[in-house]
């Protein structure tokens, strides 16, 4: 490793680190334990490269996002813009695809924990994480590395299977539309003969006020 594969490298690992603080919004314990470990490994750099543990210390600061709450957009967008960063030289390029598999297998992680209430936000779910594995596998591939090729075949597969079955007994997103405005406490009435779901519509279609929702949006079919 020469000095200035070394500097590049870290100069890499400092930006993808602030790449993910920014797209975290961590706050109470863990989300100081979060700042402290990104702190940490952005401030020594260099030495946990040269140590050998770079890679280790990134996967536990995703650990820590995920434990502070981060979710999928926002770890999405971190690995999009990671996997996309300048990483000058074959040690950067080396860290730019392992920190992009390691956000990648974090969304996989909380998709697994993820309640879904409509096929609709399966069916996005599994599209944007199937062209994030897509383009993970491809780029293994073309690398000669085997193992990992299996691993992210493996668990795109895995993935897919469980949101198609989890998606088989949710209703679909629909539109409506009563020509004017109405209370919110009406639509659920009239959609669903529950004037309890109210909230549902509310938060779908970002109302304002729930005495004056408008009277086309969408809605759970069932």
């Amino acid at each position: 490793m020469t000095r200035a594969d070394l500097l590049n490298a870290a100069s890499f690992v400092e930006a993808a680190v602030d790449t993910l603080s920014q797209a975290v919004p961590a706050a109470g314990e863990t989300g100081a334990e979060f700042r402290r470990l990104a702190g940490d490994l952005s401030s020594n750099a260099r030495a946990r490269i040269e140590a050998g543990i770079a890679c280790t210390a990134f996967a536990g600061i995703v650990d820590a996002a995920v434990a502070c709450g981060a979710d999928i957009t926002e770890l999405d967008g971190a690995r999009a813009t990671v996997s996309t960063s300048e990483a000058f030289g074959d040690l950067a390029g080396r860290l730019r695809s392992t920190f992009a598999l390691l956000l990648l297998v974090a969304e996989a992680g909380i998709v697994a924990d993820t309640t879904f209430v409509s096929r609709d936000q399966v069916d996005s779910t599994k599209a944007r994480l199937s062209s994030a594995f897509g383009g993970a596998i491809d780029a293994a591939s073309d690398a000669g590395d085997l193992d990992s090729f299996r691993a992210l075949v493996a668990l795109h597969g895995a993935l897919v299977r469980d949101l198609v079955a989890r998606s088989r007994p949710l209703p679909r997103m629909t539109a409506f539309d009563f020509g004017e405005r109405v209370p919110a406490l009406w639509l659920a009435n009239r959609l669903y003969g529950d004037a309890d779901r109210a909230a549902e519509i509310i938060a779908e279609n970002g109302i304002v006020h729930p005495l004056f929702a408008p009277g086309a949006g969408r809605a759970l079919s069932a």
